[in-house]
């Protein structure tokens, strides 16, 4: 942008520039060339902040690594989260990220809190996650659990998982990128809409299908490794 720029105002070879225009005598071209030095100013400001400003927004305080958790059939559930300690002044507050135009129809809007979670896995439910790398997403969440076998899984063992198949295909629900996004209800009419149904850990490229591990789960397994119990987001009654 800035090199556009900058070719704009001192032309190229053969080719005149604004600003060798105005000091030719051209005043008609006085103002594109303030307006385009005012330009290149405040790019270079931006991207000197860019450059300085700093990205570290905390610690992993806590993790599971990849381990497995029981699951009510003979394989078990993946395990796969971790907690970061954010470093002051940053914060984060549980609300649904976007503007009017990005986040899905009919469902919670931007701005909104997001902090209660559903047991369950809410078969046949519309559900919607916010990735990393392809923002908002929505899909089904398929009727049957998905076993993954161990040759297929970072547990190193068979697990099982709950799909989603994308709403269109042949979108996608997800891209690898998005692990670790929340995966949240947003079933029409259900009164549970936005509560978070479970953790993004794995992605079907082939078919566009993502698989999650139950919030319950998730919950459960972070009381259980460091200790203390989860306070936010809070169980849906």
């Amino acid at each position: 942008m800035i090199g556009d720029m900058k070719t704009s105002l001192d032309g190229l070879p053969g080719q005149l520039g604004l600003q060798a225009k105005v000091d030719m005598g051209d005043e008609s071209k006085r103002r594109a060339v303030d307006k385009g030095l005012d330009g290149i100013q405040e790019t270079e400001k931006e991207i000197s902040h860019i450059q300085d400003f700093n990205r570290d927004a905390g610690f992993i305080f806590a993790s599971s690594g990849y381990r497995t958790a029981q699951a009510s059939g003979p394989d078990p559930w993946p395990l796969d989260w971790s907690l970061t300690k954010l470093t002051s002044p940053r914060i984060m507050d549980n609300i649904i990220p976007g503007d009017a135009s990005s986040v899905p129809a009919d469902f919670m809007a931007y701005g909104t809190e997001a902090n209660m979670w559903k047991n369950g896995p809410c078969v046949g439910h519309r559900v919607v996650k916010h990735g990393g790398s392809s923002g908002w997403t929505t899909g089904t969440v398929n009727a049957i659990e998905t076993v993954i076998s161990g040759n297929f899984s970072a547990c190193g063992k068979t697990i099982v998982a709950w799909s989603v198949v994308p709403a269109r295909f042949p979108n996608y629900f997800c891209y690898p990128e998005d692990s670790g996004s929340i995966v949240l209800d947003a079933e029409p009419g259900s009164p549970a809409r936005g509560t978070w149904v479970g953790l993004l850990f794995a992605a079907n490229l082939g078919y566009g299908i993502g698989y999650f591990i139950p919030m319950e789960v998730v919950l459960k397994d972070i009381s259980l490794v460091t200790g203390c119990d989860v306070i936010e987001p809070t169980p849906f009654r």
